[in-house]
């Protein structure tokens, strides 16, 4: 789970399920709930999220708010990123595929220097590199450039 760095208000939870769902923690509904609990927790049958949508065929493993937290870039076990844009609740879409790994992503994440580079990481022993702006079609393995880089081994 990450909370978005623009909305504080909102949460991103993702399941080993593949679905990703979304929550605004200051609802007038969590807080109405929240009030009888004197701990202050939930139970998760307790959440009306504000969105809830299977993306992955497999765990997401790891996610990242991007482009001003108006979009989720997923990592999964099914060897596939994707780059889903939340902009429109009602109408929620997958932007990007980014796939090219020949094992589990593990880990993504978005620069700080150019939104534009995304960097995934797999159980591969792989960092592919991924630069969004090549091409804008849906798959990138193909239209995008990616740039394989092995795991880097700090030895102490």
């Amino acid at each position: 789970m990450k909370y978005s760095y623009f909305h504080p208000n909102i949460l991103c939870a993702c399941e080993e399920s593949g679905h990703i769902t979304i929550i605004d923690t200051f609802s007038e509904k969590l807080l109405t709930q929240n009030s009888e609990n004197f701990n202050n927790t939930l139970n998760y049958h307790q959440i009306n999220p504000i969105h809830k949508q299977s993306v992955h065929n497999n765990s997401i493993f790891d996610f990242e708010w991007c482009f001003s937290d108006n979009k989720i870039l997923t990592a999964s076990g099914d060897m596939s990123s994707l780059l889903i844009n939340f902009e429109n609740l009602s109408n929620v879409t997958t932007e990007l595929m980014l796939i090219g790994h020949s094992k589990s992503i593990k880990s993504v994440k978005q620069s700080f220097d150019d939104e534009m580079i995304v960097a995934t990481c797999g159980r591969d022993g792989l960092i592919f590199i991924w630069d969004l702006r090549t091409n804008n079609k849906k798959f990138c393995n193909k239209n995008c450039e990616a740039y394989k880089i092995p795991h880097i081994h700090v030895l102490i």
